[in-house]
C-alpha cells in the first residue's frame, strides 16, 4: 500500500416532502477498487458523528480493507432537519 487514500464528499438525496436539498456526508479511507470488502462504520446517535470512530481507519493500514464512514441525517456534517423534530411519520 503506497499512501493512505482519503476521499470525502456529500451524497445528495431527495425527500419529497422537503423542498431543500439534502445530503449525507461521507469519508472513505482506502481504495474501494482494491477488491477487498469495504467496512461500513455506522455511528451511534442521536447527534454524534463519525469522528469518534476514526480509529477504524487502521483496518486499511493493517488489513487493506477500505473503510467507509458517514454521518447519518441530522448528525454532524449531514443535513439537519429541525423542522422534522418529533414528526413520527418522518
Amino acid at each position: 500500500m503506497a499512501g493512505i487514500q482519503i476521499r470525502e464528499g456529500k451524497a445528495p438525496f431527495e425527500i419529497p416532502s422537503i423542498a431543500e436539498p439534502c445530503f449525507t456526508y461521507y469519508k472513505i479511507i482506502g481504495d474501494l477498487a482494491s477488491g477487498a470488502p469495504p467496512v461500513v462504520v455506522v455511528h451511534g446517535g442521536p447527534g454524534a458523528g463519525h469522528e469518534y470512530l476514526l480509529t477504524f481507519a487502521d483496518l486499511w493500514w493493517d488489513d487493506g480493507l477500505p473503510v467507509v464512514f458517514y454521518d447519518q441525517i441530522g448528525c454532524a456534517s449531514s443535513t439537519h432537519l429541525p423542522q422534522k423534530a418529533g414528526d413520527q411519520s418522518f
